[in-house]
Parts: C-alpha cells; structure tokens; sequence
C-alpha cells in the first residue's frame, strides 16, 4: 500500500490503471458479441462497426481540433462510442444513418459537455435516441440473422414489429417465443436484434470479464439484472391466467437486456461512483426497464431507462450511510 497512498492533491488513492488500459479492457471484453455478430449479419455487419467507428474517431478528433483541445483518439474511448452505438444497430441500418448516429454520440453527447467524464448521459445513447427520433423506420426495422453458410452478403430478411420477441410478450404470448425462437438460438444469438447485443452468452461472458478486471463495479448489473426479475416475477406470479406477463427469464434473454447491464449502465462517466449509489442507480434502471415494457409506448425501455438514470447520477451519489460518531464544533 506505500506505493498507492499519496498525501497530496486528490485523488489519494492511485493504481496503474489508465482511461485507454480500461477502454482497451471493454473492448475485448466486446470480441465475443461482435464475433457473433459478424457470423449472423455477415459483411454488412462489419461495414456498420467500421463505418461507425471510424466516424466517432474522426468526430472526435474533429471537435478537439476545432475547440483546441488535445487530441485525444489514441485512448480509444471514441472507438469504443462507436462500436457500442453499431452494436445496437439491426443490420439493415443505411450507411448515411450509421455516420450522423455516430458523429452526434461525439458532437452531443460528449465534447459538446467538455469530453470524456464530464458528459452527463451516455453518450452511445444519446447517438441512438437522435437516430431513434429521426428515422426510425431505418433504424427501428431488424431483420433475420443469415448465418455464413448462407453467404457474406446474403439477402436481408425484415420483421414486422409485432414478430419481434418483446412484442409477441407484450401481449403475454410466452408459449410464442419460445416457438418461434429457440432457447438456443436465443442464448448464442441466432435472433432478431442489434448486430452485437443478441448473444447472451457472448454478453455474460464478456460483463463477467469486466467485473472480474474491476473494469466496472459489481453493483449496477447485480443491481439492474436483479430489479429486472423480481419485478418482472411479481408481476408473473400474480397473472394467474398466464396471459398478461411473460416469463421474467424472456425479459433477460431478449433485447438489450444485457449489454444494457454490462456494457451501457456501467459507464464511468455518467453512473454513481459510492458502492451504494450504483446499486440504486441499477435497481432503478431495471424497474424502470419493466415499467417501460409493461405500459410504455416501446418495447425495449433498457436505454431510456439508463438515460433517465444518468439523470439522477448527482443524486444517488449523495446517498450515504451515517458515519460513526458525531461532529464537534470547532472551539
């Protein structure tokens, strides 16, 4: 402990851990998701994550050049915004659309605010919500995944919206999920979705990696993924019909759920940083996620939810246990 303590200027508590150590972490920590999402949407996959990627570095690069800034793309955090916002993308997302999501996720939703950690909403979402707005029949249309067997560039197959899983649970059709889609296919990510955020399994492991690495803390996606259940299972048990609410299992299992939780939320930068905060901070943004399922106007609420959280940041920060003892005026 000599090495890390420093009576100085905060902070006093130092590691070796640096901005691009961290980001370079989460970014292999994504490997898997995007590897899957290569194999499913095939080549046009690949051009939404490099399109989308590149866009943000040049963006970044860009509005620190122009506000005189240091130029800052080498740590990888705009890589990182880009590849994030292409990961929530469907694959038939239009080239045009991809780079304006991207440059508004650097212009709005972080330099605009003065750069990296003093943006007050996540700035993936703040990309998405302005695509989501603007045009969302290019943005809000997701399609068939077509493995590689079937070519790199094979036709694309669109859905209507109601055929989407969280519509059909919408209307409380749990026994319609799972025959349309398959517990497999839905675990590894053979699903309808964003072309990163449909494999559970690459998900988990890659937000176990994070946790593991103290990339991010523990509380919010124990905090998020655990208000997601118990209040989507209240409401289960309570249908004694079995009509109205659908499995709370389905609600992990589909939309974005899980990148959510391990991969959005847990943003430095606009989540609690007290033990104690983030788990609040992760409890809302679950129970707000079902609330939005249940009677909002869309059907996946897991990033309005972290917006509205984002929000609240300043405050759950405050909340505090009280600390032993008592304060003694100053003679």
């Amino acid at each position: 402990m000599s090495d890390k303590l420093s009576v100085t200027f905060s902070p006093h508590l130092q590691d070796r851990a640096s901005i691009s150590s961290l980001t370079y972490l989460t970014l292999a920590a994504l490997g898997p998701a995007i590897l899957v999402g290569l194999y499913f949407f095939g080549l046009r996959a690949l051009i939404i994550f490099a399109l989308s990627a590149a866009t943000a570095v040049a963006a970044e690069a860009l509005m620190q050049k122009v506000m005189g800034r240091e130029i800052t793309i080498r740590d990888g955090t705009a890589a990182l915004t880009g590849l994030l916002l292409a990961m929530l993308l469907p694959a038939g997302t239009p080239w045009w659309a991809v780079m304006v999501g991207s440059a508004v996720a650097i212009f709005l939703g972080k330099q605009l605010f003065g750069g990296l950690g003093c943006n007050p909403f996540n700035a993936v979402i703040v990309g998405w919500v302005v695509m989501q707005l603007s045009w969302p029949n290019a943005v809000g249309i997701f399609y068939e995944p077509v493995s590689l067997s079937e070519g790199l560039w094979g036709k694309l197959y669109p859905l209507d919206p109601s055929e989407m899983p969280l519509a059909i649970m919408a209307f409380g059709d749990a026994a319609g999920v799972t025959d349309m889609y398959g517990l497999w296919p839905s675990l590894i990510g053979g699903i309808p979705g964003g072309i990163g955020s449909t494999s559970v399994i690459a998900l988990a492991l890659g937000g176990l990696f994070l946790i593991i690495r103290r990339v991010i803390p523990w509380q919010i996606p124990v905090g998020f993924l655990g208000g997601l259940l118990i209040f989507a299972l209240i409401f289960w048990l309570t249908d004694t019909a079995g009509e109205t609410y659908a499995n709370p299992l389905h609600h992990l299992i589909f939309g974005y759920t899980l990148i959510g939780a391990f991969f959005l939320a847990p943003d430095q930068a606009t989540s609690p940083y007290t033990g104690f905060g983030a788990l609040l901070y992760g409890l809302g943004v679950g129970v707000l996620t079902m609330i939005i399922r249940y009677w909002g106007a869309y059907q996946d609420g897991v990033l309005f939810a972290i917006l509205f959280l984002n929000a609240l940041t300043p405050t759950l920060d405050r909340i505090r246990f009280k600390s032993y003892g008592r304060v003694k005026a100053a003679v």
